[in-house]
């Protein structure tokens, strides 16, 4: 098997005390009930790689990663049935890859598969009103959880056009259920399944936002499902009366007490009243309980120039939990975790950056996928949003991790590794055609990469 019994139990013991040692950015256990949950770098014991940026903070800190020597060269390139968006995770010693044929693939760490499972037929663009994924299937990244041994995903399906999520048992492929994720009223047709998948609460949340090119009469989403696919979906709409799509990369961000940290894009309202659009917004489920957006909000709604491209990253500085926040705008904003602050409620915003998909963290340093190039931020005592450095090496939606003494980003068909404390370009190596927003997984010496052919993967040493 790809997980053995005694990794699956050495799984699900750390999940069980992942609070008590780790706290923040959980796993929910599979009790609804529960207000909070297993900390996802807890099954690292195991060198396990499962969510989007390791764990639900969205911090994107591997600490099992090997040390990086700075000689990069390629371990192997596994050419898969279409083009692989969202980040590989790694369960054990398995890669789950998914692709834009609606397949779902088990690798080995040397690339072999060793199953396949296809969901169905992924939907032409040309039955699209808009968009610029050619087909359109998987596209978000799937979450595992140790307690089922599943990894959760949405596949967009063809004939009729819907979006439907799966569980899928990480040994075997097998398909354990599905459910319909589109919510009663909403037309499939111009919504897109993008970010990462969550878990909080005993439930798989799922966002919707729109196509590329905003066509249509969609709206944002967040959709809950239990891990067991029982009946009973849990659905939060942005109140806009149309748009502020859940579009971002990096699916919600998830807090120790397994609230959903979500980010509506541009919305309808260009002058009051606000319509929740431009915003970062606190879920407890399908319930808003905090917001916060810029004074000019409806500027940035008219120039959609505002919030969406990421979740915010969440983690604790000067003796304090923050939610740091990014836009298409040029600005960054530090915010609090347990009250989002209300319109202009922001603790401090800096002149930042135009910046796409998700972030890091880690050792004090915030990393931010600038298209002028990856830059570096920490906060200071004041608080202060300080600049540390920005390098030109990397550009639009070069969503970085980090890793073995090195930040890796991947960006115009090249993998970078980069100096953690001065972005200065450690060693880089082509790896293929990249989708948009790639952002690579670590494990072990292996770096791996979504491409539009497959995964690639490299050596650090």
């Amino acid at each position: 098997m790809s997980v053995s019994a005694s990794s699956r139990q050495i799984i699900t013991s750390c999940a069980a005390v992942a609070l008590a040692v780790l706290g923040g950015g959980g796993l929910s256990t599979i009790d609804s009930a529960a207000p909070a949950g297993t900390d996802v770098s807890s099954v690292q014991d195991a060198d396990s790689w499962v969510t989007y940026h390791y764990d639900q903070r969205r911090q994107g800190y591997d600490p099992y990663a090997s040390p990086a020597s700075g000689s990069l060269t390629p371990a192997w390139q596994a050419d898969l049935d279409g083009a692989v968006y969202a980040q590989p995770l790694v369960i054990g010693d398995t890669i789950i890859a998914v692709t834009e044929n609606d397949s779902v693939y088990g690798l080995t760490l040397s690339g072999a598969v060793l199953w396949r499972t296809n969901l169905g037929s992924p939907v032409p663009r040309a039955e699209l009103p808009c968009g610029n994924i050619d087909p359109l299937g998987i596209t978000g990244t799937p979450i595992y959880h140790p307690a089922t041994n599943q990894v959760y995903f949405v596949a967009e399906l063809d004939d009729p056009i819907r979006h439907t999520l799966f569980a899928v048992d990480v040994d075997t492929g097998d398909v354990s259920w599905s459910r319909d994720v589109d919510p009663e009223g909403s037309t499939p047709t111009v919504q897109q399944q993008r970010g990462a998948m969550a878990i909080a609460k005993g439930r798989v949340w799922v966002s919707l936002g729109a196509l590329a090119g905003d066509c249509g009469p969609y709206h944002g989403y967040e959709v809950g499902v239990r891990l067991d696919g029982s009946a009973g979906r849990s659905v939060y709409q942005t109140p806009s009366e149309r748009g502020a799509g859940l579009w971002a990369p990096t699916g919600p961000s998830v807090d120790a007490q397994g609230h959903l940290f979500v980010a509506p894009a541009n919305g309808a309202a260009f002058a009051p009243p606000y319509d929740d659009s431009d915003s970062i917004v606190k879920l407890d489920g399908n319930r808003k309980i905090s917001l916060w957006a810029p004074t000019n909000w409806a500027e940035e709604n008219e120039k959609d120039k505002g919030q969406g491209p990421a979740a915010p990253l969440l983690f604790s500085a000067l003796g304090k939990r923050w939610a740091f926040s990014i836009s298409k705008a040029p600005h960054v904003y530090l915010l609090r975790q347990g009250d989002l602050g209300g319109i202009g409620g922001q603790v401090v915003q800096r002149e930042g950056c135009k910046a796409w998909a998700g972030m890091a963290f880690h050792d004090g340093l915030i990393y931010v996928p600038c298209v002028q190039g990856m830059t570096a931020y920490t906060i200071t005592r004041g608080p202060r949003i300080t600049k540390v450095w920005r390098t030109r090496a990397t550009g639009y939606g070069a969503a970085p991790v980090v890793g073995g003494g090195a930040v890796w980003s991947s960006n115009a068909g090249t993998l970078w590794q980069l100096d953690p404390a001065t972005g200065a370009t450690v060693a880089s190596i082509p790896i293929g055609v990249l989708p948009h927003f790639a952002s690579p997984t670590l494990h072990g010496s292996l770096v791996l990469v979504g491409t539009m052919t497959g995964v690639s993967a490299v050596s650090t040493s």
